[in-house]
């Protein structure tokens, strides 16, 4: 076991089973507040961030550190009548969050985009530890950890998977479409426009359905405005609480396909892009016109993976059925 400490108080513990993680950092974020819901469930005062240099290849067991204040303040949770919470910490399981590194920061309002996913509790065992206790889980890869007790049914993690938003530029109109998963908490979506990206006004609703599976939404623009059009959704749960999707941009200025490439600088090992049009594949380039990597895309949404790709600057030229677009990426 490595252990790590936030001043003399452990926060966390992992065994890497014979993976070669590489330096790893650990971020713990306390909070102080009353205890915060999220999809019809309350969650502990505390999250842990990890953050190898290299992702394991198997599992890799890991110890989330929290104190007995922290559990009983959990169970004494008052403010949202239909929210569950464990009748004590050994019905805690664990909603893990993998995103870009900016969105894994301590707060779920920013986590769209990624991925949610939830170790139940028959898959965390709880341990009591000096003041307090520790939850031992399995995991194959790093991110953003928060513990909770799944909602009414024991399975859920805690906010809405936005899975896709995509922006399709059409005669005169945008057609914007997204697919969701988790829907408990969900009321509706409110998709909304911008000229500059940074004023955005609401465009029109749809109702959430709300029934924890898989589902698919669409909105179509009709009247767009000429030039650059900035779009995203505002995710609204029953609560009141929501979160702020990914960004599409169209651009009725140009005829060809419209590209979103994010982050850049890029700090992690991920590189997200969106385009009007069907993706087919993508090409790195070193700054002296070497060929570092090739991607297979599919769809209008990928992410590239650039892990172990050394920092520098570059140029990625990414191709769909009817444009080519290259953009300089700084892999910092």
């Amino acid at each position: 076991w490595v252990h790590f400490n936030s001043g003399a108080t452990r926060v966390v513990s992992i065994n890497a089973n014979g993976n070669n993680l590489g330096s790893t950092a650990v971020a713990v974020y306390p909070f102080t507040g009353s205890v915060r819901y999220q999809n019809y469930q309350y969650y502990l005062n505390r999250n842990i961030v990890i953050r190898p240099t290299s992702q394991p290849a198997t599992d890799v067991t890991v110890r989330f550190y929290f104190s007995d204040a922290e559990a009983k303040s959990l169970l004494a949770a008052t403010g949202c009548g239909v929210c569950s919470k464990p009748k004590d910490p050994y019905e805690l399981g664990v909603t893990k969050f993998s995103g870009l590194a900016a969105q894994e920061n301590g707060t779920l309002a920013d986590n769209a985009g990624g991925v949610h996913s939830f170790i139940l509790p028959a898959n965390t065992e709880i341990i009591p530890y000096d003041n307090g206790y520790y939850a031992e889980f399995a995991v194959n890869s790093f991110s953003e950890f928060w513990l909770n007790n799944g909602g009414p049914d024991g399975t859920h993690s805690l906010p809405v998977n936005l899975l896709t938003f995509e922006a399709v530029k059409q005669t005169k109109k945008v057609l914007l479409q997204w697919t969701t998963d988790n829907e408990l908490n969900a009321d509706k979506y409110i998709v909304e426009r911008s000229a500059d990206g940074v004023t955005y006004a609401s465009i029109g609703n749809v109702p959430a359905y709300n029934n924890g599976n898989k589902n698919s939404y669409n909105l179509t623009d009709n009247q767009p405005l000429s030039g650059l059009n900035f779009y995203r959704l505002k995710m609204t749960d029953k609560d009141g609480s929501f979160r702020n999707s990914p960004v599409r941009r169209i651009n009725f200025d140009n005829a060809g396909d419209d590209f979103t490439i994010y982050p850049n600088p890029v700090k992690g090992d991920k590189i997200y892009i969106s385009s009007t049009g069907n993706l087919s594949s993508a090409m790195l380039f070193d700054a002296s016109g070497r060929l570092v990597k090739l991607f297979t895309l599919r769809g209008r949404s990928n992410m590239l993976d650039v892990g172990g790709i050394a920092n520098g600057t570059y140029q990625l030229k990414v191709f769909t059925e009817n444009t080519t677009h290259t953009e300089k990426i700084i892999i910092q």
